[in-house]
């Protein structure tokens, strides 16, 4: 009986490990994305320095990525780490801010 327990002992523990192994790497997965609420999608940087003075007033997080792959300078207003955050942000200022450019979430290189 003794050794029936400490069977079903060791079996929970090791079970419980495995299971928070497989937790941590999902969660690793998802760090490595960044989302940027984007209000803004210009060729040339003072376009995009343009529009980003006018969001600095209302948004103090705002700023200017420029993405080397497309060559292009987005200016954004908050930063998620999360889809779901960045979804109900884009929901959100859509319904609030309508006086916004176009709004989408992109997602960025965690540098």
């Amino acid at each position: 009986m003794k050794n029936i327990f400490v069977f079903l002992f060791t079996f929970c523990i090791m079970f419980q490990i495995q299971a928070t192994e497989v937790a941590t790497k999902s969660m690793e997965d998802n760090i490595a994305d960044n989302f940027i609420i984007v209000v803004g999608q210009f060729s040339s940087e003072s376009s995009a320095k343009e529009l980003l003075s006018n969001m600095k007033k209302e948004f103090k997080d705002a700023g200017v990525y420029f993405d080397e792959k497309e060559n292009n300078h987005y200016v954004y207003v908050e930063t998620y780490y999360a889809k779901t955050g960045a979804d109900y942000a884009v929901w959100w200022l859509k319904k609030n801010r309508p006086t916004l450019p176009k709004v989408w979430s992109k997602v960025i290189d965690v540098k």
